[in-house]
C-alpha cells in the first residue's frame, strides 16, 4: 500500500499532495481519533480530508458504503467518486516505497510486450481465442 503514509499530520498530508492535482491521494492514520484513518484527496486548489470510521468491523466514510479494508475502499473510490469530491486517480507514494510494477521489473518477472509474438489462432475457449 504505497499510498499509506502512517502517522502524519493533516498539514503534512497537505504538503505531500503538492502541487495540486485532482484525484491525487494518500491515506494516513488519524491523529485526533486513534484507530481511525483519514483519506486525503487533492481537488482544485484544496486537499479534502475524509475521516474513515470503524463501524462493526468495517470501514466507511459516509456510513452508507462499507469496506472490509483500506484496499477495498481505495479500489471503490478509484472507480466511483460516491461520497467524495472526485475519483481517486493517482496515489501519492510514501517516500521510499516502490510500485508492484517496479518490483516485478527488478525481479525479472515483467515482460516487454514488444518482445512477444502472437501466432495463429489454435482454438477458442469460453473466455476468448487461444493463440
Amino acid at each position: 500500500m504505497p499510498w499509506f503514509h502512517g502517522k502524519i499530520s493533516g498539514q503534512e498530508a497537505v504538503q505531500q499532495l503538492q502541487p495540486p492535482e485532482d484525484g491525487l491521494f494518500l491515506v494516513r492514520e488519524s491523529a485526533r481519533h486513534p484507530g481511525d484513518y483519514v483519506l486525503c484527496v487533492s481537488f482544485g486548489r484544496d486537499v479534502i480530508h475524509y475521516r474513515v470510521l470503524h463501524r462493526d468491523g468495517h470501514l466507511t466514510i459516509d456510513e452508507a458504503v462499507f469496506f472490509c479494508n483500506l484496499m477495498d475502499m481505495v479500489e471503490h473510490y478509484s472507480k466511483d467518486k460516491g461520497a467524495i469530491c472526485t475519483k481517486l486517480v493517482r496515489p501519492k507514494r510514501k517516500h521510499g516505497t516502490k510500485s508492484a510494477e517496479e518490483e516485478l521489473a527488478r525481479a525479472g518477472w515483467l515482460l516487454n510486450l514488444q518482445h512477444l509474438t502472437l501466432g495463429a489462432q489454435i482454438g477458442e475457449g469460453e473466455f476468448g481465442a487461444v493463440l
